[in-house]
């Protein structure tokens, strides 16, 4: 990028010659780290190196689209092709997948002809991951990964390009959920709230650490309370599951086990009923919320214009920032969440 602006040069013939060219180096590698990682790197190293290769060598399609998203990503593709050589992976198995990744971010790049933007708008979140002790690892991972790496990954892939501007703003989406950790007392939180409190303590971190160095480049961590969005409808797409109106027994069972513990009365629900309501919950979170998207994006906006590197977003979110604050030994409670209530927030967790 640094030759390609400094020289004016073609960006797709530039294009043209430096993907097959990194592919050909990494093909290269590959060839030889076999040959010398008993010399180059010590052996619990390389006993790692060869449990992600073996990763690699799974079915085709799982690989491949490993690997396509691995490129796309700020992360060193250099210790991707290192492992497969160590676990003496063909190369054939992950040079496509690297050839189209590398070509598409690439590419990107080349299109916007840029190199320094002035906001960063990083906002990812999904739910699930709800109990730590019994909901499935790979779901709590997931939602993790998703509200947490989604943050950190673009930080880090657009940081360079907000210090090379003359001013930058990077805008982190937290939530309610990254000072107060609960949905209420009666439903476990834990992925998603893990998330966020790390996007927050990452961002006001971020507030001295740019200050030293980078006086230029601004961080404001938001934290909105309920807004209507997709998030419960679209949770379940991301992790995988079924539709609300099409959820399998075993999860009727499980929500219903669930409604029971809280004191709900489900008795005399069948499935389809308990199926019917949670898809009209989602669609009531999305509908039926005090905030807009589009309001949201409104505060937001105003709190960077006016230099703000804390921006609470909705009534609910000042009231609950307010109550822990006051009262942070009660803040997960049933009194706690029974105040919440009076005042006329969180009636949808009830």
């Amino acid at each position: 990028m640094f030759l390609l602006v400094k020289f004016d040069l073609n960006p797709w013939l530039v294009l043209a010659c430096g993907v097959p060219g990194s592919t050909l180096g990494r093909f290269v590698l590959s060839l030889y780290i076999p040959k010398l990682s008993d010399w180059l790197i010590k052996r619990h190293k390389r006993e790692e190196l060869q449990f992600v290769g073996k990763k690699l060598g799974q079915k085709t399609w799982r690989s491949w689209l490993f690997v396509f998203i691995y490129t796309l990503t700020p992360l060193s593709s250099t210790a991707l092709f290192t492992a497969a050589g160590v676990a003496k992976i063909n190369p054939a198995q992950i040079i496509p997948p690297f050839f189209l990744g590398k070509f598409v971010s690439d590419a990107v790049m080349m299109v916007h002809e840029t190199d320094r933007i002035h906001l960063l708008f990083n906002n990812a979140g999904i739910g699930g991951g709800g109990s730590f002790l019994k909901d499935d690892r790979a779901e709590w991972d997931r939602t993790f990964g998703v509200c947490w790496f989604g943050v950190y990954y673009c930080a880090r892939a657009f940081l360079p390009l907000l210090v090379a501007s003359d001013e930058g703003y990077i805008v982190n989406t937290s939530s309610v959920n990254g000072f107060w950790a609960s949905l209420g007392p009666g439903i476990a939180h834990t992925a998603y709230s893990s998330a966020k409190f790390a996007v927050k303590g990452f961002s006001e971190a971020l507030v001295t650490d740019l200050r030293l160095n980078a006086p230029h480049v601004k961080v404001a961590v938001v934290m909105p309370g309920h807004v209507g969005t997709s998030i419960v409808i679209n949770t379940n797409k991301v992790l995988g599951k079924s539709d609300f109106l099409e959820m399998p027994p075993s999860d009727v069972a499980r929500v219903r086990d669930q409604l029971v513990k809280r004191g709900i009365p489900v008795d005399a629900m069948n499935d389809d009923e308990i199926r019917t309501a949670l898809h009209q919950l989602a669609l009531s979170f999305r509908d039926n919320a005090p905030l807009t998207a589009a309001q949201a994006a409104t505060i937001i906006l105003d709190g960077v214009r006016n230099d703000a590197w804390r921006i609470l977003v909705g009534a609910d979110a000042h009231a609950l920032d307010r109550m822990v604050r006051e009262s942070p030994d009660t803040a997960y409670e049933k009194s706690f969440m029974e105040a919440m209530q009076a005042q006329g927030y969180l009636q949808l967790f009830d």
